[in-house]
């Protein structure tokens, strides 16, 4: 068995483009499709989900564990697009190691709603 057929979904990757409007006040990032990581295979677990407060209005933010085989880079602050939900990148990816290689990477990534 492959290891990339423990992988039942797949992720598309977006990274920041630019900002526009008011970098201080009010600042909007747009994001932009990596090319090549349209379809990258993945696996999401959910690791916790917590209610706050967000800009004066209750929210809730679950975070997520994905991973992904080794051949693709994602960055801090990257997205990650699976099934239409779309998750922030909220730390560098950490190498999971096999016998002599790195085996797949692991990103915690949050959804917020």
């Amino acid at each position: 068995m492959s290891f990339t057929s423990l992988m039942p979904s797949t992720m598309r990757v977006t990274r920041p483009a630019k900002i526009t409007g008011n970098a201080v006040l009010a600042p909007k990032r747009t994001f932009s499709n990596v090319s090549g990581y349209t379809a990258v295979p993945c696996r999401v677990t959910e690791l916790s989900g917590d209610e706050r407060t967000i800009a004066g209005r209750e929210g809730t933010i679950v975070t997520h564990r994905v991973s992904y085989p080794p051949e693709y880079t994602l960055k801090a602050k990257d997205r990650v697009v699976i099934s239409s939900t779309t998750y922030d990148v909220e730390e560098p990816p950490q190498p999971k190691w096999g016998a002599t290689e790195v085996h797949h990477y692991t990103v915690r990534v949050t959804v917020r709603a």
